[in-house]
């Protein structure tokens, strides 16, 4: 399933995989596409909201979500430091 170039298709592309199971892999991409890249305050997955905090000492965002019963947080990784070379430390379960 690919989705339309234009807004419209991206709303369309989103609603259409809302309405099946999304995969693991979906779902961190769609948390990650709408918390990193459109700076949304609120995660959509499915029928399912989740906010997007900030830490209190690094103010790296943060979302705090549920997939096929598991709670999951994804977490910005802070570019100032050295990760030993990994370029995403992002997602990581609780």
């Amino acid at each position: 399933m690919r989705s339309l170039g234009s807004a419209d298709g991206h709303i369309i592309h989103h609603r259409t995989r809302c309405a099946m199971k999304l995969s693991l892999e979906e779902a961190l991409t769609d948390v990650w596409r709408q918390a990193l890249v459109e700076n949304a305050n609120v995660v959509e997955l499915g029928t399912e909201r989740f906010p997007v905090r900030r830490t209190s000492k690094r103010r790296l965002r943060q979302v705090d979500f549920v997939f096929d019963g598991n709670e999951i947080r994804g977490l910005e990784q802070n570019r100032k430091r050295n990760h030993g070379g990994h370029k995403w430390h992002g997602l990581a379960g609780r």
